[in-house]
């Protein structure tokens, strides 16, 4: 989940809605086939929608997507569109699985409209219900991801995420899947193309995207995290940087249920981490750094290699 600010790359369309309709998903960026559509004034929604990428294990498949723009400035051919290129930016920062195929003048021109279009009012309300991802043997599942794009003008685009009812099989630590995680994260519209770009083909960009995370909230059971920050994205992890506040509460609930699956690796990272933490009661608080591939915990480089 480390990549969920990348999820952004979803939203395009400005000027006629009705020209977004002449723009299609192409077949070298990810093949998409539904069941069942309805087409509505400002709504949109699919049931059996599956997305695959060309050349790849990676897969999405939901019983059902739903969009609608509250705003009323999308229609519901829009929207019909963005149901793809949401989806193949949430495969993709998912799974890591970023596809040339993606990249290209058209996801570029379509992200810039869409910015413009939120700006201008539009707020797309985007809903994938009983969601699976696969990644070779790796799946992930949630009972619902909900993501929405609001902005006004003369400000910055505003991203809420929220995923519900986690599920994780074959990684390795699958029990430590969040019961729920919600995020909010800020950018300049401007910057919405080159996230696009990062989230779907792995483009690097001209310059750094600079992203506020505004809040994270993550529920392991009784452990709840709760983090906010910035980053300069790059598409790269030995470019990027970023900093910001995490705090957790209940922390040793996590932990136990790491000893508990015998995860004794990530039981004793637990445990030193909240030895290094600034303890409040049962709250313990970590500034965090990462700068040219290393992470700083409270300004103390770890080794991850």
């Amino acid at each position: 989940m480390k990549q969920i600010l990348l999820l952004s790359a979803a939203l395009l369309i400005a000027t006629p809605a009705c020209a977004l309709a002449q723009s299609a998903l192409p077949n070298s960026c990810a093949e998409t086939s539904v069941a069942h559509t309805q087409v509505d004034a400002h709504h949109f929604s699919a049931s059996g929608f599956a997305m695959t990428i060309p050349g790849s294990r990676a897969s999405l498949d939901a019983a059902g997507v739903t969009l609608d723009d509250p705003g009323r400035v999308l229609d519901g051919g829009a929207l019909q569109q963005l149901s793809d290129l949401a989806s193949v930016a949430l495969l993709a920062s998912i799974t890591g699985h970023h596809n040339f195929g993606c990249n290209g003048p058209w996801m570029k021109r379509t992200a810039r409209n869409y910015a413009t279009s939120v700006i201008a009012g539009a707020r797309p309300d985007i809903t994938w219900h009983d969601l699976t991802v696969h990644q070779g043997p790796v799946t992930v599942h949630a009972g619902a991801a909900h993501l929405q794009l609001s902005g006004q003008d003369g400000g910055e685009l505003r991203l809420d995420i929220r995923f519900d009812h986690v599920t994780l099989n074959g990684t390795g630590g699958d029990v430590l899947a969040p019961d729920l995680l919600t995020a909010r994260a800020s950018l300049p519209p401007e910057s919405l193309a080159a996230l696009v770009q990062m989230a779907a083909a792995k483009d690097q960009p001209s310059r750094a995207v600079h992203t506020k995370l505004d809040s994270v909230d993550v529920t392991f059971g009784r452990t709840e995290m709760h983090g906010s920050g910035t980053a300069e994205l790059t598409g790269y992890p030995d470019t990027m940087s970023a900093d910001g506040d995490l705090s957790a509460i209940h922390m040793s609930g996590l932990t136990d249920r790491a000893r508990d699956a015998s995860l004794n690796k990530i039981a004793a990272a637990l445990v030193i981490a909240k030895l290094v933490g600034h303890r409040d009661g049962d709250t313990t608080r970590w500034k965090l750094g990462w700068q040219g591939g290393v992470l700083t915990v409270n300004n103390v480089p770890l080794p991850l290699k």
